[in-house]
């Protein structure tokens, strides 16, 4: 039973709840209080209204959707990697300082566009400071939250996902600054600044400590596996007889914060967790040079002894940590060698892609060494080489008309 009223000066909507529960809200016109009780009377029809005292804010709901993921995530090999929770997290922050007090019944699209606003702005004007790609990421995590919500209407008032009613952003107008640069690229492509020539490639592997680092920096080099992946290679995948190494897997030590409490802090050895490569294409074999083979061969016989058969565990035979890696071993190789770039352990991944281009590999080949999802990967990260590579002089086209 429901029905409208003038209470003073004020329009008063009466209604029971399905539950039998009775509510009341004011309103300035009798239109305004007919209008909420039609549209209260389709949600009870359909059994999804919600009690607005009730409805949680969009922040509680980003948590319950992060429990829930964790939560699948429980049983060894199930639900998602904790490299995939942590970015979810890290999403799940951005969201909740643009909206997670708003009331998750009054997330409209209005609402999502101002968040998306702020994710783009500068963080010296008030915003997020986030690149195109990292908001559009962001983005598909609340699409997913949104989801969650509209499967639990009943408790949570989400009705529809404000993400899919968006226009869709066109991703780059293919702008250029005056001097020739392109103003927005989703991938990031690699420059010289990235990567190590030849030479320096020669003076940093020489500059590395003798033993761990210098293999490792070496293998990764000649392998362009990412650390990860040479972390996680057992022996057993380093073939000599047909000189390859085997990728087969990778290994993940993210850390995925607690939830108001409700996990505990993993222990070290339960922090390190084995995965499929990043991609489908990751399991593949890497064709491996006679000096990176001879280097592992020596390599093999001062390697700890692992229960795991590990290529690079640290000096008690356990996984070594990736970050010391870099901080232990190749800053000091790049002082050393007086290499003045900004290089990662992931820079040598590109230094191994960008060689192969310079001596004239397919891309194909290359997308497949690598691992890459797709070989438009490839070409995007690796553009600015690979334009370089390509020089058609036009000759046989000029013998062609003066022929023909």
């Amino acid at each position: 039973m429901a029905g409208t009223y003038k209470v003073g000066k004020k329009w008063r909507a009466d209604w029971f709840d399905n539950d039998g529960i009775r509510h009341r809200k004011r309103f300035d016109t009798k239109r305004e209080a007919e209008g909420y009780l039609v549209q209260v009377g389709a949600e009870l029809k359909q059994d999804v209204w919600v009690d607005p005292d009730k409805v949680p804010t969009f922040g509680e709901v980003c948590d319950d959707w992060l429990k829930d993921r964790i939560a699948q995530t429980t049983v060894p090999g199930t639900g998602y990697r904790p490299s995939t929770l942590a970015q979810w997290q890290s999403h799940v922050a951005h969201i909740k300082v643009c909206v997670g007090r708003i009331t998750a019944s009054d997330v409209d699209v209005t609402t999502v566009q101002r968040m998306i606003a702020k994710l783009h702005l500068p963080e010296k004007d008030g915003g997020r400071g986030l690149s195109p790609r990292t908001v559009a990421k962001v983005k598909t995590t609340a699409s997913r939250v949104f989801r969650f919500g509209m499967a639990k209407r009943k408790k949570t008032g989400i009705h529809v996902n404000p993400i899919t009613l968006l226009e869709k952003t066109k991703d780059s107008s293919g702008e250029q600054s005056e001097d020739g640069l392109r103003l927005h690229v989703g991938l990031h492509e690699v420059t010289e600044r990235e990567v190590l020539t030849p030479q320096e490639v020669k003076e940093v592997i020489l500059a590395a400590e003798p033993g761990f680092y210098r293999t490792i920096i070496a293998t990764a080099i000649y392998s362009g596996a990412r650390i990860s992946e040479l972390l996680a290679l057992p022996w057993s995948n380093v073939d000599f007889e047909q000189s390859v190494i085997k990728i087969r897997r990778t290994l993940s030590t993210a850390r995925v914060k607690p939830i108001d409490g409700q996990q505990k802090k993993p222990t070290s050895e339960e922090r390190v967790r084995w995965f499929d490569p990043k991609t489908k294409r990751g399991k593949r074999d890497i064709p491996m040079p006679l000096t990176l083979a001879n280097m592992l061969k020596a390599w093999r016989e001062k390697c700890p002894k692992s229960r795991l058969d590990l290529v690079f565990p640290n000096e008690f035979g356990q996984v070594a940590n990736r970050t010391g890696i870099g901080r232990h071993g190749l800053k000091p190789a790049l002082e050393k060698a007086k290499v003045q770039k900004k290089i990662t352990m992931h820079s040598l991944r590109h230094t191994f892609a960008t060689m192969l281009i310079h001596l004239g590999r397919k891309t194909e080949q290359i997308s497949e060494y690598l691992g890459h999802a797709d070989i438009i990967v490839t070409l995007t990260v690796y553009a600015h080489f690979l334009k370089e590579k390509k020089q058609d002089t036009m000759n046989d086209l000029e013998r062609l008309i003066e022929n023909g």
